[in-house]
């Protein structure tokens, strides 16, 4: 998760209780590997916000690996599959491709901006 406007209102929201941030443990796997020790930590800690980790297992790497011969890189098939499984209603990402793949789907592709103001919208 960057940190700009749109992340810093979504985490606000996550604290607040307003949504639930749903993780997963290929996220934190992900982030074990980071070889930036601050950015590691400033993930883990936002990681620790999860109303939700979803493990992965037979059924997501089966489905992962559907989405990947549809030509996601595999490790954000892995990250979508997991959001798919946890019944996730948006898979927030920076990353155009994803976003124009799955913008009509269960699971919906949106960037932090665009979520932030669905989020928001009708409260004053």
């Amino acid at each position: 998760m960057a940190r700009g406007i749109g992340s810093t209102v979504i985490l606000q929201m996550i604290e607040s209780g307003d949504i639930t941030l749903v993780s997963s443990l290929v996220l934190a796997y992900e982030n074990s590997r980071n070889p930036f020790p601050h950015r590691k930590k400033w993930v883990s800690d936002c990681l620790n916000l999860a109303g939700h980790t979803q493990p992965a297992d037979e059924e997501i790497r089966m489905r992962a690996e559907e989405m990947e011969q549809q030509g996601l890189k595999a490790i954000d098939a892995l990250h979508l599959a997991c959001a798919e499984a946890a019944h996730a209603d948006y898979f927030i990402t920076c990353d155009d491709e994803v976003i124009r793949r799955y913008r009509e789907e269960r699971t919906k592709g949106i960037n932090p901006v665009d979520f932030v103001m669905i989020a928001t919208k009708g409260r004053d």
